[in-house]
């Protein structure tokens, strides 16, 4: 497996910035150029928890599963420091809780904005553990549609304040990359 050095790795990213025609941080401008819709760009900000959108329906789980909530949904209000990855966001979400009271959740979600808009599917948790650790955290891939055609994102977040979760991310031309097929590893 090839290493690559911290050092070596901001030249590559230094690199694709430069080579990224008229390549400038969104985070310093509050609209995106035409030319710069493509570069690549780190993006952070908070997700806001609005108002349920779907009815929720508790039914009894299959163990291990203890309970489960499917189709609910909530609207959300996304403010990223990139324009292209605020808005309004409606998701739309099951959860399963465990006997242990840790709970999976998986959804799907649609955010719009003046510019485009963003299909998101996420997989997330709650966990129990002792203060700073609970909460939930959630890992979601976006797909740019409309003006941000062409785009994929990547959004991990976490507990903030109240209401809210902490979120970063990354906005990449083309679509996300797949990983690699599994290989075993050579034995010993």
């Amino acid at each position: 497996m090839t290493r690559i050095s911290g050092r070596v790795l901001a030249s590559i990213v230094v690199l694709v910035s430069v080579a990224a025609e008229g390549a400038v941080s969104a985070q310093d401008d509050e609209a995106v150029a035409d030319g710069d819709l493509l570069a690549p760009a780190s993006v952070s900000g908070v997700i806001t928890l609005g108002s349920p959108n779907q009815p929720a329906a508790e039914t009894p789980g299959e163990p291990p599963v203890v309970q489960s909530t499917l189709d609910y949904g909530w609207t959300l209000t996304v403010e990223m420091d990139d324009p292209r990855v605020s808005g309004t966001y409606e998701t739309n979400r099951n959860e399963y809780v465990y006997a242990s009271g840790e709970k999976a959740r998986t959804g799907r979600g649609h955010l719009v904005n003046e510019g485009g808009s963003w299909s998101v599917e996420f997989r997330g948790f709650h966990t129990r553990l002792p203060a700073p650790g609970t909460g939930n955290y959630y890992v979601e891939f976006w797909t740019g549609e409309g003006g941000y055609e062409g785009l994929s994102a990547m959004m991990l977040s976490e507990p903030g304040e109240g209401t809210t979760w902490e979120a970063t991310g990354i906005i990449v031309p083309g679509s996300w990359p797949e990983p690699p097929e599994w290989v075993l590893p050579p034995a010993e």
